[in-house]
């Protein structure tokens, strides 16, 4: 993975030291919940190995999933837009989120995310271009 093609630079310790800061979230779980689901839309092999059939099953039909709370579906929401279009990311998708969990956490939850999900790219792309 990444650090087989970074191994011995000062990228990798730097792209390990944002990640590190990033999974030191106050809502850990969530960034997981929503990295598994970015994993499945991005097709990253690593996440995905790590997850159950029913897992994905499961994650993959969140919009009707009667146990996901107001929390969960927002960043679910907020994720999938992200992923499939940042550049059409609502207001309205992010204030839902904001909303939920007021305004440092949802900073906290972005650049979280923004981190997770730039990493999880920086893989893909080294994995199939090298």
């Amino acid at each position: 993975m990444l650090d087989d093609h970074l191994r011995g630079t000062d990228a990798l310790v730097a792209l390990d030291d944002a990640y590190a800061a990033a999974w030191a979230i106050r809502d850990r779980s969530l960034l997981e919940l929503c990295a598994r689901r970015m994993a499945m839309l991005r097709r990253h092999e690593p996440t995905l190995a790590a997850m159950t059939p029913a897992e994905q099953r499961a994650l993959a039909s969140w919009p009707t999933d009667v146990h996901l709370d107001d929390v969960g579906r927002a960043a679910l929401a907020f994720t999938e837009q992200w992923i499939v279009d940042v550049a059409s990311l609502s207001d309205e998708q992010a204030d839902a989120l904001c909303s939920v969990l007021g305004d440092q956490r949802f900073a906290d939850f972005v650049t979280a995310l923004l981190i997770v999900e730039q990493r999880m790219s920086l893989e893909l792309f080294l994995d199939r271009v090298l």
